[in-house]
């Protein structure tokens, strides 16, 4: 048996008593955040659907086994974006339907995993959504996403619909232990928006430091209030200006909870400090001035996000 990651295993085995009486749906939509580990259960499902030995898990011994874990299984397709923040295009959708007429070279199912359904194009979602209204008898869907409501209403509707969130806190510090992962698990977390993966990404990585530093360089700042203070802090973003200033805006969106005493216990760690250095007023139209920031960073490639950003440090 796989193992799954300690938060998949709930949806995993409400999956298992369709499979075994041969009635999981043809066309599957998973909806999850990035970072959780989806891929790893949705290729247990396939490699499940796949299996000649098995219907509720794996086998692990069978041909068609063999070739799935040798990455060779003739019958399990994958489509993506050929490059990150790049469309899925029509013409890569039309060979997903070729796949799908084509018979199963293992006299069995075909499975088809669209990653990131989302970055479909209109014209390639509505052609994806004429093989979902006439699947095959012989193949199987499992669309994933991280933002449901950029499908289309109509390919939801012809899909049957799981969610896979954040898992909770605690489960993801015993995970974290259980890795032999050593670090500050609640601010790791918490710069990761509470996946376990990434979050373990950057205690490997050793960005917790860094935030931290920019933490520090930001809080001091505020008080000198000096253009040289503040082009020390956008230097230490300059690697990543949208993930600092994600993180920036963890730290002011804690620090207004702070300011009602709703702050938690995993809160950022320069939240009360943040909190008694800037008011209510303006600690919540530098936040609201922060999404759109991040917007425009998101929207638009060409930007000079040094000045965007130096401008937006200076407005506090």
């Amino acid at each position: 048996m796989t193992t799954l990651y300690p938060w998949l295993d709930g949806l995993w085995e409400q999956w298992q008593p369709t499979l075994e009486r041969g009635s999981f749906s043809q066309a599957v939509l998973l909806s999850a955040p990035n970072e959780v580990g989806v891929d790893q259960l949705v290729e247990l499902l396939a490699k499940t659907q796949l299996c000649k030995s098995s219907t509720t898990e794996p086998c692990g011994f069978c041909h068609s086994c063999d070739l799935f874990d040798a990455g060779t299984h003739p019958d399990f397709h994958t489509l993506r974006p050929v490059e990150a923040g790049k469309s899925i295009s029509v013409d890569q959708v039309r060979q997903c339907q070729q796949w799908a007429q084509q018979s199963s070279q293992l006299s069995g199912t075909r499975v088809i995993w669209i990653e990131n359904a989302e970055a479909m194009t209109e014209s390639a979602a509505n052609a994806l959504l004429k093989s979902l209204e006439e699947p095959s008898a012989s193949c199987s869907y499992v669309l994933t996403v991280e933002k449901v409501n950029q499908l289309l209403p109509t390919i939801i509707s012809r899909c049957q619909q799981w969610v896979v969130s954040i898992p909770p806190h605690h489960v993801a510090q015993n995970w974290l232990a259980s890795q032999g992962i050593k670090g500050e698990y609640d601010l790791a977390l918490r710069l990761a928006s509470g996946s376990p993966l990434l979050a373990m990404k950057l205690i490997d990585d050793d960005k917790i430091s860094v935030y931290q530093n920019l933490e520090i360089a930001f809080l001091e700042a505020l008080q000198t209030k000096s253009i040289y203070s503040w082009n020390d802090v956008v230097k230490l973003m300059a690697d990543d200006y949208e993930r600092s200033l994600i993180w920036l805006w963890y730290l002011m969106t804690d620090a207004q909870k702070q300011q009602f005493s709703l702050a938690p216990t995993t809160a950022m760690p320069g939240a009360v400090q943040l909190a008694e250095r800037v008011d209510h007023q303006q600690l919540y139209l530098q936040t609201n001035e922060l999404v759109a920031l991040l917007k425009q960073f998101h929207n638009h490639s060409g930007l000079n996000r040094e000045l965007l950003t130096l401008d937006w440090l200076m407005a506090f």
